[in-house]
């Protein structure tokens, strides 16, 4: 096989091939010459990349700022650790209910992560909001943050979770 030429045509590399030539074929079947053949493969320039990446986050951006929880919480996902909107896309996320939002809260309170201060009670809540919803590792975390409370703090975190109720408009710690 031989490439005899080359060209790029919007995002697409292009090239004509030409096959090995076919003993039994004539020449103009492709025999002593070898087939013709156009062949076109996306281009990886990383500009068409960067390009569908940033179209991709303005879309999600767009469906955060409207209130979608889960693209507030993609949003959260992708936000530089030092951005100081990383808490608030999660907390956005959580309040409205949505698990995988609510599982990463009670991860940043057991780990004092996302610009969170370590509460262990907080933890706990937000883990057993996750769990309510079948979440199996936020099970694993409200059993692991468990171990370290009084039966107090359990008490007063069961109380705070059953009479939590999603709420779009409430970004801070649920008391």
């Amino acid at each position: 096989m031989r490439v005899t030429s080359h060209w790029r045509r919007g995002a697409l590399t292009c090239a004509i091939v030409l096959t090995a030539a076919l003993p039994w074929a004539t020449e103009t079947q492709g025999g002593a010459g070898g087939f013709r053949c156009y062949v076109c493969t996306p281009y990886d320039d990383g500009e068409a990349r960067r390009a569908e990446a940033k179209r991709e986050a303005q879309y999600t951006r767009s469906k955060a700022e409207a209130g979608d929880p889960v693209a507030q919480f993609k949003m959260h996902q992708s936000a530089d650790s030092g951005d100081a909107r990383l808490w608030t896309w999660l907390c956005l996320s959580a309040n409205q209910g949505y698990a995988p939002a609510q599982r990463e809260a009670g991860l940043a309170f057991e780990s004092g992560g996302s610009g969170r201060d370590r509460d262990p009670a907080e933890a706990y809540l937000w883990y057993s909001l996750a769990a309510q919803q079948q979440d199996v590792v936020a099970i694993d975390g409200q059993k692991r943050v468990a171990q370290g409370l009084t039966r107090a703090q359990i008490d007063r975190a069961k109380r705070a979770v059953s009479a939590w109720t999603p709420d779009p408009n409430r970004c801070g710690v649920v008391r």
